[in-house]
C-alpha cells in the first residue's frame, strides 16, 4: 500500500497523528501486533484493516465487539476514498492525501460533522480528480441524511440493520434513485422488524427497558445507561478496561463490556459507597461470558477512618469476591450476599475478568482473543443485620465473600489483620482467590483453603502490629525479624505486643516472604496440601508458663548453673516470646552468659596452646582441670559441645607426651627463665610452685 495515503487520527488518545498506510492489508486495533494499535478500551484487539484491491481501498471490519462505522452507519465492508471519515470503536479516523492533510478534530466533538459524514448514495456526476494519487476516483459513498436515526427511534436497530457491505453499496450506486430508495426502504423495513420482535430478547440488541431496582445503593448507576456516567473507573495496572456499549446490554440501551487478549485482566471500579459495620448486603448482576475468559464479581472494602490512626493511607484495602462465572449461553445471573466487616466503614463493587494464557508482548508477539464478558443490571441493596463469622473474647473474625475468599480480624476497635486470601493459579489463568473456611480452635481460630489444596496465603497486618515487633520461629529457633526477610524454615510468625499480639502457626516449616507495603505489613506463605493455619489470639496460659521460665533462669544463673540457666531463656524465646520485657531480659541475659562462656574457652584454648609449646605435662593437667569445670558450668548450653571438643584435644595432648624423666635443678631453672623472658609469667611461677612442693624438676 503506497504511503502517499495516511490515516488521520481525528480522537482519542493519539488525536492529530498521521499515519501513513504503508502495508496491506493495514490492521488496525488494539493489539501491539497491528500497524495503527489504538489503546482505547472501544478498540478490539484485531478491529479492522484496510485493504488495497487494485487501484482502490476498502475497509473490513474483523468481527469487533463495538463495530466499524462510516458516520452512523454500522458496516462489514466498504470503498473508501480520500477525506472519507470512518470510526473504529469511539475513535474516529480520516482517509487523506498527504498534500490534503486536514486539522483534526478535537476530542471533544461529541457528533461528527456534516461534511466528512454525509457520504452521496449516488454515482457523482463528475468524480473529483485524483492525480496525485493511483487510487480508484469513482469510490463508492454512503450519505446518511440527517433524521435517520430519529426516524427508527433506536441506535440499535442502525447497528443490527445496518450491515452493509461493499457489493451492496456498489450495487446501490448504479442503481436509479427509485431503486436507491427501494434499500433504503428495504433497510428500515429491517430495522423496523428487529425492533418488533427484538423486544423480548434478553441478548439481542434491543433489550427489555431498564427498571432500576428500589433501594439499590448504586443508585441507578449500575445500570450503565448514561453516557456521561463517570462513577464507575477502571482500575490502574490492570492491562485491559472495561467499557460502555450498546451491544453489553441485557435491558436497556447499554452495558459493560470487556474483550481481553489472552493473559490479559481487568478490574472495573463503581461508586463508593458509605457502609455499617455488620450490615448485611446482596449483590446481583447479569453477566454474559464468551470464550476463554472468566470473571467475577466482589465488594472492595476500605477504611476511611480509624480510631487507633489506621485510615485509609495505610489500612489496606480487602476484596470479598464472589463465584467465578465461565462462558456459557447468553446472560446468567449473579448472586453475592455478605456482611460488613468491622473496621471498614466504604466499599465499592468491583467487576472482574481474566484472559486464559499468557500475555505475549514485542512487535513479534503472536497475539490471541481469549474472549469477551458483558455486564449489565448490577444491583446492591441493604439487607438484615449480619455477624462476625466467628468470636473469640475481644476478637472478631469475617469471612467475606460468597464462598468466603478473605478474612479480616477486628478487636474491639482495631483491624488487625486487613487481608488474608488463599490464591492459587487455575489451568492457564493468573492466581485468583480461592474459596476459604474459618472455625474456632483453642485460643485461636483455624483457617484452611477449602479444597485442601497447596497454595500461597497472603496476609496483611495493620500497622500497629508491624510497628509492635516481627518475629519467626522454626529450623534457627527464635529470630526478631525486619519487615523485609524471606526464610524457608519458618513454623510460626508473631505479630505485635501486648494487648494487640497475634501468633500465626503453620503446622511445620513453610518459605515466607514478608515486606512492608503501603504502610502495612505483608507476607506471603507458600503452604504445602492440607495446611491448616491457626491464627491464635489467646495467651494467658503462655504468658503464665513464659513469667515461671524467666523466674527459673534467673535462679539458675545465680547458683552458678549456666547451663541451665541459658536454656531457660532459649526455651522461653523459641515458645513464648509474647511480652516484649521478657524477650529483652531473655536477650540480654543470654547474651552476658554466652559472651563469658566464650571469653572462658578462648582462654582454655590459649592456655593449650601454651602447653604444647613447651610441651609440658603439667600444662595438660591443668588445661584438663580447667576444662572439667567450663564443662559443669555450662552443661545443657550451645557452648558444652565447644568444651567438649577442647576436652577431646587435651586427651590427645596428654597421650603423646608420657611422663618425662627426672632433670636436674639446672634444667628446671633454665626452663623457668625461659618462660619468664616469654611474658608467661603466671606459668613460671606456677611451675616454680609446683617443683617447690615436690622437690624434683619439672619434665619436658
Amino acid at each position: 500500500m503506497t504511503d502517499r495515503y495516511s490515516l488521520r487520527i481525528e480522537t482519542g488518545g493519539r488525536a492529530g497523528e498521521l499515519v501513513p498506510l504503508t502495508h496491506s492489508p493495514f490492521l488496525i486495533g488494539r493489539s501491539p501486533e497491528c500497524n495503527l494499535s489504538l489503546t482505547e478500551a472501544s478498540v478490539s484487539g484485531r478491529h479492522a484493516e484496510l485493504r488495497q484491491l487494485g487501484d482502490k481501498i476498502s475497509l473490513h471490519d474483523l468481527g469487533s465487539t463495538n463495530g466499524t462505522r462510516i458516520g452512523r452507519l454500522k458496516v462489514g465492508e466498504a470503498e473508501l476514498e480520500s477525506g472519507l471519515a470512518f470510526s473504529v470503536g469511539d475513535v474516529r479516523l480520516t482517509l487523506v492525501l498527504e498534500s490534503a492533510a486536514a486539522p483534526a478534530v478535537s476530542d471533544d466533538a461529541s457528533e461528527p460533522t456534516l461534511e466528512t459524514d454525509e457520504i452521496s448514495l449516488e454515482e457523482p456526476d463528475a468524480p473529483p480528480s485524483m492525480q496525485s494519487g493511483n487510487f480508484a476516483v469513482d469510490s463508492v459513498q454512503t450519505k446518511i441524511q440527517p433524521g435517520f436515526e430519529d426516524s427508527l427511534g433506536s441506535q440499535e436497530v442502525l447497528d443490527e440493520a445496518g450491515q452493509v457491505s461493499a457489493d451492496q453499496l456498489a450495487r446501490a450506486s448504479r442503481r436509479s434513485p427509485v431503486a436507491l430508495a427501494g434499500l433504503v426502504v428495504l433497510l428500515l423495513a429491517a430495522g423496523g422488524s428487529y425492533f418488533y420482535f427484538g423486544q423480548g430478547g434478553g441478548d439481542g440488541p434491543i433489550a427489555p427497558e431498564e427498571t432500576r431496582v428500589a433501594g439499590d445503593l448504586l443508585a441507578g448507576q449500575g445500570t450503565f445507561e448514561d453516557a456521561g456516567n463517570s462513577a464507575w473507573q477502571a482500575k490502574d495496572g490492570w492491562n485491559a478496561q472495561f467499557h460502555r456499549s450498546r451491544a453489553a446490554a441485557k435491558a436497556g440501551t447499554a452495558g459493560l463490556t470487556c474483550e481481553l487478549l489472552a493473559g490479559e485482566r481487568a478490574q472495573h471500579l463503581g461508586p463508593i459507597v458509605n457502609v455499617s459495620t455488620k450490615q448485611g448486603f446482596d449483590l446481583s448482576a447479569s453477566v454474559r461470558v464468551k470464550g476463554d475468559v472468566i470473571a467475577r464479581l466482589g465488594l472492595r472494602w476500605s477504611a476511611k477512618e480509624s480510631t487507633d490512626g489506621d485510615g485509609p493511607a495505610t489500612l489496606q484495602n480487602t476484596i470479598a469476591w464472589g463465584p467465578l462465572v465461565q462462558a456459557g449461553d447468553g446472560f446468567q445471573d449473579y448472586q453475592l450476599a455478605g456482611t460488613a466487616p468491622a473496621g471498614y466503614s466504604q466499599a465499592q463493587v468491583c467487576i472482574a475478568a481474566w484472559g486464559k494464557g499468557e500475555l505475549q508482548e514485542g512487535e513479534d508477539a503472536e497475539v490471541a482473543i481469549a474472549g469477551n464478558v458483558d455486564v449489565d443490571s448490577v444491583a446492591w441493596l441493604q439487607s438484615g443485620p449480619g455477624e462476625a463469622s466467628v468470636s473469640l473474647h475481644e476478637m472478631d473474625g469475617f469471612l467475606l465473600g460468597d464462598p468466603g475468599t478473605a478474612f479480616v480480624l477486628h478487636k474491639i476497635d482495631r483491624v488487625l489483620l486487613s487481608g488474608v486470601h488463599c490464591l492459587r493459579e487455575r489451568s492457564g489463568y493468573q492466581a485468583l482467590a480461592e474459596p476459604i473456611e474459618v472455625r474456632s480452635a483453642e485460643h485461636g481460630m483455624l483457617l484452611a483453603c477449602k479444597d485442601g489444596g497447596a497454595g500461597q496465603w497472603i496476609f496483611t497486618a495493620a500497622p500497629r502490629l508491624a510497628a509492635g515487633g516481627v518475629s519467626t520461629m522454626g529450623g534457627a529457633g527464635y529470630l526478631a525479624r525486619s519487615l523485609d526477610f524471606t526464610d524457608s524454615h519458618v513454623t510460626d510468625l508473631v505479630l505485635g505486643s501486648g494487648v494487640d499480639l497475634i501468633r500465626i502457626s503453620f503446622g511445620g516449616p513453610v518459605a515466607v516472604n514478608g515486606g512492608a507495603r503501603s504502610g502495612c505489613y505483608r507476607f506471603s506463605v507458600q503452604v504445602p496440601q492440607d495446611t491448616e493455619v491457626l491464627v491464635k489470639t489467646e495467651f494467658k496460659d503462655e504468658l503464665k508458663l513464659a513469667l515461671d521460665l524467666s523466674a527459673d533462669a534467673q535462679k539458675a544463673t545465680r547458683e552458678g548453673r549456666v547451663g541451665e540457666a541459658l536454656a531457660l531463656w532459649k526455651q522461653l524465646l523459641d515458645r513464648y516470646p509474647y511480652e516484649a520485657d521478657d524477650v529483652a531480659r531473655a536477650d540480654a541475659a543470654r547474651s552476658t552468659l554466652l559472651n563469658d562462656g566464650r571469653s572462658a574457652i578462648k582462654t582454655l584454648n590459649e592456655e593449650l596452646e601454651r602447653a604444647r609449646f613447651f610441651q609440658l605435662r603439667m600444662g595438660f593437667e591443668g588445661c584438663w582441670q580447667d576444662a572439667v569445670a567450663l564443662k559443669q558450668r555450662y552443661a545443657g548450653s550451645d557452648l558444652e559441645a565447644s568444651v567438649d571438643s577442647i576436652m577431646e584435644d587435651i586427651e590427645t595432648a596428654r597421650s603423646q607426651f608420657p611422663e618425662p624423666a627426672l632433670r636436674g635443678k639446672e634444667h628446671r631453672e633454665a626452663l623457668i627463665h625461659v618462660l619468664r623472658e616469654q611474658g608467661a609469667e603466671a606459668l613460671a611461677s606456677k611451675a616454680e610452685a609446683t617443683a617447690s612442693s615436690t622437690g624434683n624438676a619439672g619434665g619436658h
